[in-house]
């Protein structure tokens, strides 16, 4: 059981996987960072870089009512202007994390930044930002910089670099497992099945994307039942490496299918 343990966790692997995760993740991470999100995203003619989350004083609420993270009442709050001073320093440190430059530097100042800015008010508390927050410590903290970047072009380290314990694919592949096992149960419970709560959100304009059209067209019922066996699958599926191709087809399509038809921003990356 040890040797088992031990070998799930710990067997090393080359680490271009994580390169190719640290580009994906640095990308819709800097989609966020900007609004540039989505296949059916509303612009306003202007792109700023960064988008501030706080544009005006009056919206601030962090140095007043922010509500404070139970055990992090301690973290000291920004001004507004060191608020989006630090969305600035998150942009710029989002294109160096792409690129790899310097990866084990910027890497984990990207995630504790981003860290801290969580946990600066339970109105933060969103699941997509809180799943930015674990993706990007388990990034930040491992050798995502071995491949695919300016640090292993610059420095010569694509050849020498040597195989890495396997251990942050796992917790992302956990990570990925237990998002999914709670949507999944919610979703079971919650009129999705005979298609009733689809139903509702069309009706309720929610479905707002360019191709919201489509879904009367294909069935409520159908695309409740597809969104919940694709859910189900991708609890498991991602472990079994005959399913996992599948598995990933199908959940692309399935985050793909989200875009077109509802605005749910970083959600549906």
């Amino acid at each position: 059981m040890i040797e088992r343990w031990n070998q799930f966790w710990f067997h090393k692997e080359s680490s271009h996987l994580l390169g190719l995760l640290r580009i994906f993740v640095g990308v819709t991470f800097l989609l966020k960072l900007t609004g540039l999100h989505g296949f059916t995203s509303r612009f306003s003619g202007t792109v700023k870089l960064p988008r501030h989350a706080f544009k005006k004083r009056s919206e601030y609420y962090i140095d007043g009512f922010s509500l404070d993270v139970p055990g992090f009442g301690w973290v000291p709050k920004p001004s507004i202007e060191v608020y989006q001073d630090i969305e600035t320093a998150l942009l710029i440190m989002c294109f160096f994390f792409i690129a790899g430059l310097f990866t084990r530097i910027v890497a984990p100042l990207l995630a504790l930044t981003w860290a801290y800015l969580f946990v600066l008010s339970q109105f933060n508390y969103h699941h997509h930002v809180f799943t930015f927050v674990l993706t990007l410590l388990v990034l930040g903290f491992s050798r995502c910089g071995d491949h695919y970047s300016l640090d292993a072009y610059l420095f010569g380290a694509v050849k020498r670099a040597p195989k890495r314990p396997i251990t942050p694919i796992r917790m992302l592949q956990i990570l990925v497992t237990v998002i999914y096992l709670g949507g999944t149960l919610a979703k079971v419970n919650g009129g999705w099945m005979d298609g009733s709560y689809v139903q509702h959100l069309f009706q309720t304009r929610r479905m707002n994307g360019d191709f919201a059209f489509v879904a009367p067209l294909m069935g409520f019922r159908f695309l409740g039942s597809f969104t919940v066996v694709v859910e189900t699958l991708l609890i498991f599926g991602l472990w079994v490496p005959r399913l996992r191709r599948v598995t990933w087809l199908l959940g692309v399509a399935l985050h793909l299918g989200i875009d077109l038809t509802m605005d749910v921003t970083t959600n549906g990356l």
